[in-house]
């Protein structure tokens, strides 16, 4: 099934600037934190020492969004790694952050960080892969999936790619991923709306094999095979 991708800020790239734009963008850096707020959405004032109340206010939006769709509990939401949260590390992305502040907001659901790259990945902004295949090559999970609704979450929607990459890994372990929430999505095209409650559908990507996940290697030979690959713990069998 397809993947629908909720978003609610315009982050523009082109020549042609709107003041709309430039708003929308310093909203996004601050989420990703490359810059300090010095407006806001909504006509609230926001604290411009650091990006929490953007994230609380991502959180905010996103819980009231996903109560009016009625999902089936529970609700489990997982972040989309930045590219240096690799298997052999413990970082803590900034996508997790944005997960905890919908948890917090909804009050119900949990936050399941368990989606690593197999290797520090390069930026897609400083000339990384957008190609899905190649991403869902390079991203493992690292804890068993309960039963649950997933809901992935990103910083920022440009291709796709990473999304689709992640909802097949979800998807080949069992649990499909159908709904993922971003702060914004990179559009070439001016608006005077910087702000805006926006859904649009990415297509299926199929996923070919099953999916190894770290510390459980079974004894099948192509999850075998990747988790040796990738030095990734097997259990004792």
């Amino acid at each position: 099934m397809s993947l629908n991708v909720i978003y609610f800020v315009n982050y523009f790239k082109g020549p042609f600037w709107l003041e709309t734009n430039r708003t929308g963008n310093e909203f996004m850096r601050i989420t990703k934190g490359v810059t300090k707020l010095k407006s806001s959405p909504m006509h609230q004032r926001l604290d411009t020492r650091s990006g929490e109340e953007a994230t609380a206010w991502f959180g905010n939006l996103a819980a009231q969004i996903l109560t009016m769709k009625y999902l089936s509990l529970p609700l489990i939401f997982v972040p989309v790694p930045n590219s240096d949260c690799c298997v052999n590390n413990n970082r803590i992305s900034r996508t997790t952050r944005l997960a905890e502040s919908v948890v917090k907001c909804i009050r119900s659901g949990v936050v399941l960080d368990t989606l690593r790259w197999v290797k520090t990945m390069r930026p897609s902004h400083q000339g990384g892969s957008r190609d899905a295949k190649y991403l869902y090559d390079n991203l493992i999970l690292t804890k068993q999936l309960s039963v649950g609704t997933y809901v992935l979450v990103d910083d920022i929607i440009t291709t796709g790619a990473h999304l689709r990459a992640a909802a097949a890994r979800l998807g080949g372990a069992g649990q499909p991923c159908h709904l993922a929430l971003c702060v914004g999505k990179t559009t070439r095209t001016t608006s005077r709306r910087a702000f805006v409650i926006s859904e649009e559908v990415l297509p299926q990507f199929n996923v070919p094999f099953n999916v190894p996940i770290a510390g459980d290697c079974s004894n099948k030979e192509i999850n075998r095979s990747t988790c040796d690959a990738h030095h990734i713990p097997a259990v004792p069998i």
